[in-house]
C-alpha cells in the first residue's frame, strides 16, 4: 500500500515537472517571439534595418568607417579638381585678353 503510495506521488511529482518544463518552454518561446517582433517594428526603413546587423557585426564597423573616408577622400578631391580647373579656365581667359 505504501509502495503504490510512494509510487503514485512520484508519477504525480514528474507529471508536474513535466508541465512545468513545457510551461518554461512556452513562455520562453512567446517571450523570444515578442522580442523579435519588437525589434522588427522598431526598423522602420532600410537604414534603421542595416544600423541594426552593423551593430549586431563588429566586422562591418571597420568597413563603414572605411568606406566614410573614402568617400570623404574622394569628395576632397574633386572639389581640388574643380578649383584646379577654374584656375586653369581664369588663366586661359586672361592670356586670351591681353
Amino acid at each position: 500500500m505504501q509502495a503504490k503510495r510512494v509510487e503514485s506521488q512520484a508519477a504525480e511529482t514528474s507529471r508536474r515537472n513535466e508541465v512545468a518544463a513545457a510551461d518554461g518552454k512556452v513562455l520562453r518561446r512567446k517571450g523570444k517571439e515578442k522580442a523579435k517582433e519588437e525589434e522588427e517594428s522598431k526598423m522602420d526603413s532600410i537604414e534603421d534595418a542595416w544600423k541594426a546587423i552593423v551593430a549586431r557585426s563588429p566586422h562591418l564597423r571597420g568597413v563603414d568607417e572605411r568606406a566614410d573616408e573614402f568617400i570623404y577622400k574622394f569628395r576632397e578631391d574633386r572639389k581640388l579638381e574643380k578649383e584646379k580647373s577654374d584656375l586653369d579656365f581664369q588663366e586661359m581667359l586672361a592670356r586670351n585678353t591681353a
